[in-house]
């Protein structure tokens, strides 16, 4: 018996500052089952979210044949506001 798991994907971008300008990280997370259903359902653009999760490196060979990493996060909670925040969703 195969059983489907609920996956929800988005990138978070977080804000920061160095030598008074501003640069932004984006970090791509998936979620879950129930969490993937929740984000899925009230996670919008611009939404601040503060996520809870583990990371891991991913690695693959492009479509050119070199090998690339991607950081990515597994995320385990996710708190959402729309107030506006130093980390925003940008899908």
């Amino acid at each position: 018996m195969s059983l489907r798991r609920s996956r929800h994907e988005f990138t978070l971008a977080v804000n920061r500052r160095s030598k008074q300008q501003e640069e932004t990280d984006y970090i791509d997370i998936v979620a879950w089952d129930k969490l993937a259903e929740t984000c899925n359902t009230y996670l919008k653009k611009g939404m601040s979210c503060l996520v809870e999760g583990r990371s891991s490196i991913r690695s693959y060979e492009t479509k050119k044949a070199k090998s690339a990493k991607q950081l990515r996060s597994c995320a385990t909670r996710c708190r959402c506001s729309i107030a506006p925040a130093a980390a925003v969703v940008a899908r």
